[in-house]
């Protein structure tokens, strides 16, 4: 493992030392915890719990009991909130872009629009806003006209960061929708398979050889008797196409992290435990590739909207796996 991601795996794991502690009644609350480090490490950043505590307390202020800003999305929101030196303001931004959302959408609350909400304010402010908010609308209908039982509020998260990094809407939808097909036959759960084809339509390869790279990375890794989750896994292997690494790269670089964060406090997962590091690993090696000076990155894309991509993978997998928990629990009685 080389030293910079080395210095990133450090790093999230000193944030996540400093962070569980908050996180002990957040669903999902290790992951939570990685989510809120892995922001943190991200921008070089270690998050104290004096600054958590210090955040939380202005989101309480700020935002009501039921909003969705305090809900399934607060760990992140606190964490983007410490990176910025007025969190206030910040949030208050955010917010405003939020509002503008659920006016179009007065009986959808997700943690989803939170996220779309907050990426399209980091990129371009509440000035930009209705323009984007309106971009954002033409690209999810156009996918909703293909696919109407496949796309819902969910796929908000990712359609944001498409926005943000400046793309044509009608060549994404078609780009999607190539990438998809391309994708089918790597899993058999649907939406998984169009999340991996949202996140490859960042990429400035051409169809064919995103998503054979893809389907390599997953072979090889099966081979290497590291498989992932083809669920909550296949769209941060798909992100590894935005950096410009082999599969042999790839596959060695997902293996050090995961060999060097297993066991670890918050990494000693059992049974399916290997594959959810595999994700982080899988991450932590974006991040650390994913330099500003980093020129393998596509033309659309820079670190800072990567970064904005790994917090909506982290928390749809939370979201994920709250859900099947809840399932779960039900289920029981």
């Amino acid at each position: 493992m080389d030293t910079r991601t080395q210095t990133v795996a450090d790093l999230v794991l000193k944030n996540h030392h400093n962070l569980r502690k908050e996180m002990a009644w957040e669903a999902g609350s290790n992951n939570c915890a990685i989510l809120a480090a892995m922001i943190g490490a991200a921008y070089g950043r270690e998050i104290t719990t004096e600054q958590y505590r210090a955040c939380k307390a202005i989101l309480q202020k700020n935002a009501g009991m039921f909003s969705e800003f305090r809900g399934l999305a607060r760990p992140m929101v606190i964490a983007k909130m410490t990176l910025h030196e007025n969190p206030e303001a910040y949030l208050q931004g955010s917010l405003e872009v939020y509002k503008k959302l659920r006016s179009l959408h007065k009986l959808t609350a997700s943690p989803f629009m939170v996220m779309a909400a907050m990426t399209l304010y980091e990129h371009g402010g509440t000035i930009a806003a209705d323009a984007n908010i309106d971009k954002l609308e033409n690209l999810y209908r156009g996918l909703k006209h293909d696919h109407p039982f496949l796309i819902t509020d969910t796929d908000r998260g990712y359609l944001a960061i498409l926005i943000a990094s400046g793309c044509s809407i009608d060549h994404t939808v078609e780009e999607i929708e190539r990438c998809y097909n391309a994708s089918r036959s790597i899993a058999l759960d649907k939406d998984a398979v169009h999340s991996l084809a949202q996140v490859l339509a960042l990429s400035g390869k051409s169809t064919d050889i995103k998503t054979q790279n893809v389907k390599a990375t997953v072979a090889a890794l099966k081979k290497a008797h590291m498989p992932i989750s083809k669920s909550y896994g296949l769209s941060a292997i798909g992100a590894l196409e935005l950096l410009d690494l082999s599969t042999e790269e790839k596959v060695q670089q997902v293996s050090d992290v995961t060999n060097y964060l297993y066991g670890k406090k918050g990494f000693r997962w059992y049974n399916d435990g290997k594959r959810i590091v595999r994700m982080y690993a899988s991450l932590i090696t974006l991040v650390a590739q994913a330099s500003p000076e980093h020129t393998a990155l596509a033309a659309n894309i820079n670190s800072t909207l990567i970064m904005t991509l790994i917090e909506t993978l982290i928390i749809t997998m939370i979201i994920a796996a709250s859900a099947a928990a809840s399932s779960a629990a039900s289920s029981s009685h």
